[in-house]
């Protein structure tokens, strides 16, 4: 009796001791590393890789990274035109998956292709737009990036140009670029 008693003393002390087989561990040792930063936008075409990566690790903190508050976003018809703070809302429901617009959820978000077309030129100071951003410039990009709908097999495609208006500002002594805003001209189904 006095060795079952030990037994089942040492097995309760052991038990104790490692914690209870039916509870998870606890992976208080392990150590996640932070995501990577991405790299300072000191020109423009850092810039418009940084808006890339943004899309395709559907981050909004590097999205809010890469945008001007001044952001303005045209549309191709003119009717649907907004602003840094409309837009933060809309890719913050895009990339955490919350239905937007119709109850649309995008599961997936892959940046197929932004080639630029011509090489950046100054905003003109009668653009209508950003022509108050006499330190600014504009370039034309080819555009092709596929939304996946979720639940459903159907993939919205937008295709075609897309005008990208940068900015710039000191940060630490460094010009660093930002998305001032985008001309649309594309084309989705």
């Amino acid at each position: 009796m006095k060795l079952r008693s030990l037994l089942f003393f040492v097995l309760l002390v052991t038990f104790a001791a490692t914690g209870c087989l039916f509870s998870p561990d606890k992976p208080d040792d392990v150590v996640v590393p932070p995501a990577p930063e991405l790299p300072p936008a000191v020109s423009a075409n850092q810039l418009v890789a940084n808006f890339e990566t943004a899309y395709n690790e559907r981050n909004i903190e590097y999205y809010r990274e890469v945008m001007s508050e001044d952001y303005k976003f045209i549309s191709v018809d003119g009717e649907n035109d907004y602003d840094y703070a409309t837009d933060i809302s809309i890719h913050e429901r895009m990339f955490n998956e919350v239905a937007g617009e119709g109850g649309i959820v995008f599961d997936d978000i892959s940046v197929i292709s932004i080639n630029g077309v011509e090489v950046w030129q100054p905003i003109q100071s009668n653009d209508q737009h950003f022509g108050s951003f006499a330190d600014g410039y504009y370039r034309p990009y080819d555009v092709s990036i596929d939304f996946n709908v979720a639940g459903l097999s159907l993939t919205y495609q937008v295709r075609g140009l897309v005008i990208f208006y940068v900015t710039t500002a000191m940060v630490d002594g460094e010009e660093i670029y930002y998305l001032l805003g985008q001309s649309d001209n594309t084309v989705g189904n």
